[in-house]
């Protein structure tokens, strides 16, 4: 994994870099992680540039000439007193070659990048960018107790400066945290609104909206439930829309995120994937699904694919023309509120006439 940080000699607009992207994931040199029949080799975000290459040596050397003459035309230079790399299971020899010959200084356990920190073994992230947060949080808090700052002011202070900033880490790390990991935070700020002295408004209260009579103080633990929850709602949307959806996607391959959770528990496969992210979404939905009940048995979302009460969904030799049928999920069996025949079904796409009897598979369900 590389970090790549550019600076530009002039002003040039950054959607420039788009064509330098695109050069790095289509040349042949370059190699990045395959996943699925797909390459993952580059992120980027303005200026800075993330690389995860299973070649390194090859494809930086086949990289730096490129960045040159990319630099030459957009008027742009790379910053290697910045940019790092972070060597993962590679030998000493290459790690070397890496720093002494391409100019890439090493960064052999965390890596900078976007705020947070990278880290050579996952199970660091927590320690590494959680905890410190936590921590700085903390401190600036006792530094503000004593200022002379209203109540309202300090809630306000809460929303404005501290939640952008813990948000920011919900949104972008795949950590499962509970209650009692965000506990010590919540009561950081519990003392800085009273200014360490008795409460005189319940916490509960202060949750509330305004439109409730409370003032909105963020809850914590359910900003992090609802910033993990938009990964479920992404995996809702077109995989080419979001490329870590199709990553995601392939991770749990034969299943798919977007349909496993709306299969009944007792109904669902074994899971087959030990993706981090993943993993944490699927928990939290299931405790959002139980406080909030937020769907029924069946659902129209309830998936026909992989589905154990759905025996034509189970074959593999049908996988095909429910897809090209569109035949996902229940509701795709319903028109106007009526189950639609397998003549209707048949003008969608190939299906076997063995489907025919899908009838009495669905009126079982229902």
């Amino acid at each position: 994994m590389a970090l790549v940080r550019a600076v530009p000699s002039r002003p040039f607009s950054f959607s420039s870099l788009e064509p330098l992207l695109a050069a790095i994931q289509g040349h042949p040199g370059i190699r990045g992680v395959p996943v699925g029949g797909d390459n993952f080799t580059v992120s980027a975000y303005t200026d800075d540039i993330l690389l995860t290459l299973t070649d390194p040596i090859p494809s930086l050397t086949h990289l730096r000439p490129l960045l040159s003459d990319f630099g030459k035309i957009v008027g742009f230079r790379i910053n290697y007193t910045k940019s790092c790399a972070m060597p993962l299971h590679m030998v000493h020899t290459d790690t070397a070659s890496i720093e002494s010959e391409l100019g890439f200084r090493l960064a052999p356990s965390e890596l900078p990048y976007l705020g947070i920190l990278l880290t050579a073994d996952p199970k660091a992230l927590y320690s590494k960018n959680f905890t410190t947060m936590v921590h700085q949080i903390k401190c600036d808090l006792e530094h503000w107790c004593d200022k002379p700052i209203s109540w309202i002011g300090r809630i306000h202070s809460i929303k404005m400066n501290i939640l952008p900033r813990i948000l920011f880490l919900f949104q972008t790390l795949p950590l499962l945290l509970t209650q009692r990991d965000l506990a010590g935070l919540q009561q950081a700020i519990d003392s800085f609104i009273w200014q360490n002295k008795r409460h005189r408004v319940a916490r509960r209260i202060l949750y509330r909206p305004k439109t409730r009579g409370g003032l909105g103080l963020p809850n914590l633990y359910l900003y992090y439930c609802a910033a993990q929850l938009t990964q479920v709602v992404a995996w809702h949307s077109p995989a080419s829309a979001r490329r870590w959806v199709a990553l995601e996607f392939t991770f749990m391959f034969p299943d798919r995120p977007d349909l496993y959770i709306w299969l009944p528990r007792t109904s669902r496969p074994i899971l087959r994937t030990a993706c981090p992210s993943i993993l944490t979404s699927l928990r939290l939905f299931e405790l959002a699904r139980k406080k909030f009940a937020l769907v029924g048995a069946p659902s129209p979302l309830t998936p026909l694919l992989r589905n154990r009460e759905f025996p034509p969904g189970l074959r593999a030799s049908d996988f095909g023309g429910l897809v090209g049928a569109g035949l996902l999920r229940y509701r795709d069996l319903y028109q106007n509120g009526r189950l639609i025949t397998f003549s209707e079904l048949q003008e969608r796409g190939h299906l076997t006439p063995f489907f025919g009897s899908y009838r009495s598979d669905i009126l079982l369900l229902l």
